[in-house]
């Protein structure tokens, strides 16, 4: 098991481990999170704007944009239930943190009832042994 530095270490240099599918969170060992679960949101930035779908909707049909997924960048899905976020991709040019207050910021403006916040767990793809496993957001 990795120490809480360790993985912030990882987080924070090796970001291309933290991307996969985020159409499936294996969360709590006996729970599978989908990307219809109740509270699950795509959201991904697109030409410069940070977009956050509706609940139980893929990225294909976000609010008032139709597009691919693979037109997003930092595009992932989050759990608001359960405090979970998983990426598709992400910008090696953007922090995570940027990233985060992007989100937060346009949960905001969207009059959203959820703030990611120190509560929050990142799902991180293990290349390894091809597992996931949950870490910190801000630890």
């Amino acid at each position: 098991m990795l120490s809480k530095k360790k993985k912030r270490k990882m987080i924070s240099k090796f970001i291309k481990f933290i991307t996969e599918n985020p159409d499936t969170c294996y969360w709590d060992y006996d729970d599978i999170l989908n990307y219809n679960s109740e509270g699950a949101r795509p959201f991904g930035t697109y030409k410069g704007k940070v977009i956050i779908g509706k609940e139980n909707n893929t990225h294909f049909d976000m609010g008032n944009y139709t597009f691919s997924r693979y037109d997003l960048i930092n595009s992932g899905r989050m759990w608001t239930l359960e405090k979970i976020i998983s990426f598709w991709d992400l910008d090696q040019k953007t922090t995570l943190e940027i990233i985060i207050k992007q989100l937060n910021r346009t949960i905001v403006e969207d009059d959203l009832d959820f703030e990611i916040n120190k509560e929050w767990k990142i799902e991180v793809f293990n290349r390894y042994d091809n597992s996931e496993e949950l870490y910190n957001l801000f630890d």
